[in-house]
């Protein structure tokens, strides 16, 4: 079993779907991490460079100043950086995976051993579980 395990492991590490996937993954997680790291930057180095923003009200006649709004800005765009990977990986990137996975498991999935070779009684067919498979023996 364990073995087959790392077989998998080989079998999918070499598939050329799954070097894709994974590169695809890692461009879109840097390029959302970028922007993140920028847009903190900002907002810190006109907190620390800029102090004359935090006596600046805008719009006019409020009570709201720059630094508000700015800290308002990078809480919005947070969520929308987040929200925008969630519909990524799963318009995108899940399906993919879960295609890849699927024929990898399909590749190493064996038929039920036989009770005979196994030295068990007739009628105690032994079945190799699966990850993603339910499990009906109580585990």
């Amino acid at each position: 079993m364990i073995i087959e395990m790392q077989e998998q492991i080989r079998k999918l590490s070499a598939s050329p779907a799954y070097r894709t996937l994974v590169h695809r993954r890692r461009r879109i997680t840097y390029l959302l991490t970028a922007i993140g790291i920028l847009q903190f930057g900002v907002y810190f180095g006109a907190i620390a460079w800029l102090p004359g923003l935090s006596g600046f009200i805008w719009p006019a006649g409020s009570a709201v100043s720059v630094i508000i709004w700015l800290t308002v800005l990078v809480i919005v765009m947070s969520v929308l950086i987040s929200a925008f990977y969630i519909w990524w990986t799963g318009r995108y990137f899940d399906p993919e995976r879960d295609r890849i996975l699927n024929l990898l498991h399909s590749s190493f999935r064996r038929k039920p051993e036989s009770s005979e070779a196994k030295g068990r009684p007739e009628g105690d067919t032994v079945f190799h579980w699966m990850p993603g498979q339910a499990r009906h023996d109580g585990e």
